[in-house]
């Protein structure tokens, strides 16, 4: 009997002796007993599933099916028969009394029940592999990154993460049988419930200090590979905002599905042999990107600026900031009796952004000498004591420009001193002439 592996998968089914990396003897009792009737019966029935040792955390047992391939790692697998239920010695000829004793290896054919000779067919255990879960942050234009859960920032400083009482690590399996299988965040009970609840934010707020990543669990989609980069890409009608996704083991091969759980339609993961869930995540809130440039003839590139962003809607002890020319100084969240905080230092070219900020009004306050200008894109703002308040409802950019001309020791900047100087002048002269005048009409 010529055993081979193969493998299932949204392309067919391929030949995959790669992963047959053990050898196993099977005995089979052919002692045919006879029943009180003397009718000749089949012999020492296996179920496939009883012959099956794989990598159980990697790979599911699909069955077993016998065809024809060739002998060239991933040929296609052509299938002559149905699944097999299982492998029995069978009289090859049960009505002639001289040939009664003479047996072949005989499949029994899952669909009917009946047996078929082996004959010149090869034997194929159908493997699938089991589905990963990739967690990915959807940036501009559907973009797809790894979100990294596990090795380095921004989520635990390289543990494992356990949130919903499930370990979040790239390219999970999932353990889908035939039993289908649900990918949600609102069921409880065991694993053995064939569920699996996708994490509705990646932050870790059980560690101290609390590591936070400010992205939320928006939709989930499906592909046959685990590399896709843009949401675009994932298979047509596979992303849902429902988050809510349907696993399942038939015709030997992992199926998706989402909508009505009565009334499914099964897909399969085309273009691939890994079957991947995509749990899609975006920014929690909003990011205010602030850029910074100092002007002047004595402008110092060197000089710092204390930036103090409040607002109510500021509810943590801990943002992401990133880009570069800043040094944060500290958080504080909002109290009954105040704003809250995020204090920075920044100079002349810092680009910075701070992340997951949530929707309100914000004030920018600036400390450091100097006159403070604001736009966001082309509109000035209105600046009072170098102070400056916005309404955060989308990602924003605020570019900010100091003027850091001398300052002379009255304290008036030079720039408008001249205009001082002259209306000095003018001062003087206006009593003088008006003394003038009083002399000729005396």
């Amino acid at each position: 009997m010529e055993v081979h592996v193969a493998l299932v998968g949204g392309n067919g089914i391929t030949l995959d002796d790669d992963h047959r990396d053990e050898k196993h003897t099977i005995t089979l009792d052919i002692d045919r007993p006879v029943d009180e009737a003397n009718i000749k019966t089949f012999l020492t029935e296996i179920a496939p599933e009883a012959l099956f040792t794989g990598d159980k955390t990697t790979y599911g047992f699909a069955g077993i099916v016998y065809g024809t391939s060739g002998t060239t790692q991933e040929d296609m697998v052509t299938v002559a028969g149905t699944d097999v239920n299982s492998i029995v010695y069978g009289q090859m000829y049960p009505t002639d009394a001289s040939r009664d004793n003479i047996y072949e290896l005989t499949l029994r054919d899952s669909a009917s029940a009946t047996l078929d000779q082996l004959g010149d067919y090869k034997i194929y255990y159908l493997y699938y592999p089991l589905p990963k879960v990739q967690y990915v942050k959807e940036g501009e234009g559907g973009s797809l990154t790894q979100i990294v859960t596990d090795g380095a920032n921004p989520l635990n400083d390289g543990n494992p993460i356990t949130l919903n009482g499930t370990t979040v690590t790239q390219n999970q399996m999932l353990s889908v049988s035939a039993n289908t299988f649900t990918i949600t965040q609102s069921i409880t009970g065991t694993a053995t419930n064939n569920y699996f609840n996708m994490p509705l934010i990646l932050d870790d707020t059980t560690v101290s200090p609390a590591v936070r990543s400010y992205l939320r669990y928006t939709k989930i989609g499906a592909g046959g590979t685990k590399n896709i980069t843009n949401v675009n890409n994932l298979v047509s009608r596979s992303v849902t905002e429902d988050k809510v996704m349907y696993l399942k083991l038939e015709d030997n091969q992992i199926k998706w599905a989402i909508g009505d759980i009565n009334n499914l339609t099964w897909n399969t993961f085309t273009g691939g042999n890994e079957p991947t869930i995509y749990a899609i995540y975006k920014e929690i809130g909003y990011d205010l990107r602030i850029t910074k440039t100092v002007t002047g003839g004595l402008a110092d590139p060197t000089k710092t600026f204390t930036l103090t962003v409040s607002s109510n809607a500021i509810t943590e002890s801990q943002y992401a900031v990133t880009g570069t020319g800043f040094n944060t100084i500290s958080a504080t969240p909002v109290t009954a009796n105040k704003p809250g905080t995020i204090n920075l230092t920044i100079s002349d070219g810092s680009d910075i952004t701070i992340s997951g900020l949530g929707k309100g009004s914000y004030t920018l306050t600036e400390a450091g000498g100097a006159v403070m200008t604001a736009k966001i894109g082309d509109d000035e703002q209105e600046i009072n004591n170098n102070s400056m308040t916005i309404v955060l409802d989308e990602d924003t950019k605020v570019d900010i420009t100091n003027d850091v001309t001398a300052v002379a020791p009255t304290g008036v900047s030079l720039r408008i001193l001249p205009f001082l100087i002259l209306l000095g002048v003018g001062a003087l002269l206006m009593p003088m002439a008006f003394r003038r005048k009083r002399r000729r009409e005396e």
